[in-house]
């Protein structure tokens, strides 16, 4: 109540169905994670949507880590994705061994919960629970893989991010008179959205940075610990 005295938005665990109808009927702004393993309905879904309530569904933390290292391993010895993910030496251990583990068929069920979250106007957003997740890459990837186009992902990301903050008028898009906060990539993302990871230049507040001199961030460092 004092919260929405002073406009300031609320944000909750949205674990399970008993949670979300809790808060989306106390007018919380946005729920964190998922009911997994398990379905969200469409009953719940559609409240959510009515609601205007936003959801992020941080699908990282549910992610079958160990199906991707067998199916990919090159991609997780390569050192690019090495650099999205420095401590991962030292990170994996957590996420192969971590609780949320809910196996193939609750991942189905995760993925068919949040395309038809999007399908029904839910607005959904775009983070990864740290240490958990750990990377917002790939989480736009498994947007992607729920069913969402690549541009709706990087609208989640980006536009929908800044109106959740209320920073809508100086975050978000392109425009004269907004931050200049631009990633500038090698390769098209609307074509495989693994390419926001194609980073050549960012400009943070204005002022640019090349990835290739930046200093390399300590590997032996978590996330916690940074």
């Amino acid at each position: 109540e004092e919260a929405r005295r002073q406009g300031m938005p609320l944000v909750a665990h949205g674990t399970s169905v008993e949670a979300i109808v809790k808060r989306v009927t106390l007018g919380y702004t946005s729920l964190e994670h998922n009911v997994a393993p398990g379905r969200v309905y469409n009953d719940v879904l559609q409240m959510l949507a009515l609601a205007g309530t936003r959801w992020d569904p941080t699908l990282i933390t549910y992610d079958d880590f160990r199906s991707r290292m067998r199916d990919e391993p090159a991609r997780f010895a390569d050192r690019k994705f090495r650099a999205f993910i420095p401590w991962w030496d030292s990170y994996a251990p957590l996420l192969l061994g971590n609780g949320w583990y809910i196996g193939k068929g609750g991942w189905i069920d995760v993925l068919a919960s949040v395309r038809e979250a999007h399908q029904l106007g839910v607005k959904l957003l775009a983070g990864t629970d740290l240490p958990v997740g750990p990377s917002i890459h790939w989480e736009l990837e498994l947007l992607v893989e729920a069913g969402l186009s690549p541009l709706d992902v990087l609208r989640i990301a980006t536009q929908q991010a800044a109106e959740a903050l209320g920073a809508d008028h100086d975050l978000g898009s392109l425009e004269t008179g907004k931050l200049a906060d631009v990633v500038l990539l090698d390769k098209n993302p609307l074509e495989n959205i693994r390419n926001t990871q194609t980073i050549w230049r960012v400009i943070k507040g204005g002022w640019f940075f090349d990835p290739d001199t930046l200093r390399p961030p300590a590997t032996s460092s978590t996330p916690a610990q940074r």
